[in-house]
């Protein structure tokens, strides 16, 4: 059993080889296909429609942008511009010295599940098409770096990710689920506190990660490369 979970991984390694050859500096990780799920998963995902302008939802998106705007400190801001950077360690900074220190075929399946959740999510948001809030409300001055124009807003792919992190890491350690998954929210919220979604955008993209992840954890090359995470679990903490 041990070699064929041996083997399963070295040949899930090879395909996150190739799924990572184009990926970007900074944490920012792009693929070219996907191998968890397919892309019809991604599409059949409903989310809430996007918010109508007039709609009691899109004018309490803006409300929420605007008291933010007046009331952030710098602090909030240095903070919300620090968690631009999506790599798994910086989501889970408590968790780094567990990443540097796993063999490389299982760092290489954390970022190919990170790689796999970004590509989704930009299906999605092709699919919802909304716009940073900024580019509606020019009144809107974000506090931390924009995304690039062409980068849309629903879901949030940093609420999205960092929860998908979260529940593969409650699947290991579920004592501390409650830890990871505040963690996710707090990393989605400071995407509104900087300025740069919608408060309806972090939702769905909450929504968008509980239904990616279960559609993961039907697969069973995932499950396989999953399992063989937990014997290099952080033994007190657990």
């Amino acid at each position: 059993m041990k070699t064929n979970i041996y083997i399963t991984l070295q040949f899930s390694a090879l395909i996150v080889s190739v799924l990572l050859a184009s990926a970007c500096s900074g944490g920012r990780r792009t693929a070219t296909s996907l191998q968890y799920i397919t892309e019809a998963d991604v599409l059949s995902v409903k989310l809430p429609e996007v918010p109508q302008a007039g709609s009691a939802l899109f004018e309490s998106d803006f409300k929420t942008l605007h008291e933010w705007q007046g009331t952030r400190t710098d602090d909030e801001c240095n903070l919300a511009q620090k968690d631009i950077n999506y790599d798994f360690r910086n989501i889970f900074p408590k968790l780094k010295s567990f990443y540097d220190n796993l063999p490389e075929v299982n760092r290489q399946f954390l970022d190919s599940v990170g790689a796999e959740t970004w590509l989704s999510i930009k299906i999605a948001q092709e699919k919802y098409n909304r716009r940073r809030p900024y580019m509606t409300d020019p009144t809107l001055l974000p506090c931390i770096d924009k995304p690039s124009k062409k980068s849309m807003s629903y879901p949030s792919g940093h609420a999205t990710l960092a929860r998908v992190y979260a529940l593969l890491l409650t699947e290991l350690m579920p004592g501390r689920r409650s830890e990871f998954l505040t963690r996710a929210d707090n990393y989605g919220r400071n995407r509104i506190v900087g300025g740069i979604h919608h408060p309806t955008d972090i939702e769905a993209g909450r929504r968008f990660a509980n239904a990616l992840f279960a559609r993961y954890m039907q697969n069973k090359l995932f499950r396989a490369n999953l399992n063989n995470l937990r014997q290099y679990l952080p033994k007190n903490r657990i």
